[in-house]
């Protein structure tokens, strides 16, 4: 699998599950326009290697709620990209304990 990570590099107060947490919608368009062209680049990447998975985000809890724009991205990296599609969801967004 070829998991690629995101990091805020100027902000030692925040991690990526916030990236997002606060965006309008234009900054959502960009933000995705951005990563969707990061991810597509490794969609390929990944296909000539021959990856059998690539997941498409890891611990980005704020921007897993952006459904439509997720509905755009993955046709496009199925496209590109012929192994499974996944995510890496941050192990303690969701409350398992109902607390």
């Amino acid at each position: 699998m070829l998991k690629p990570h995101i990091d805020l590099i100027v902000d030692d107060e925040h991690w990526r599950g916030d990236i997002g947490a606060n965006f309008t919608e234009s900054q959502w368009v960009d933000w995705f326009q951005s990563y969707g062209k990061m991810l597509s680049h490794y969609a390929i990447l990944a296909d000539s290697w021959k990856v059998e998975m690539l997941s498409v985000s890891c611990e980005l809890i704020a921007v897993s709620s952006q459904d439509a724009h997720w509905r755009q991205l993955v046709p496009i990296l199925r496209s590109l990209f012929k192994g499974k599609l996944v995510s890496s969801a941050n192990w303690g967004h969701l409350d398992s304990r109902g607390g």
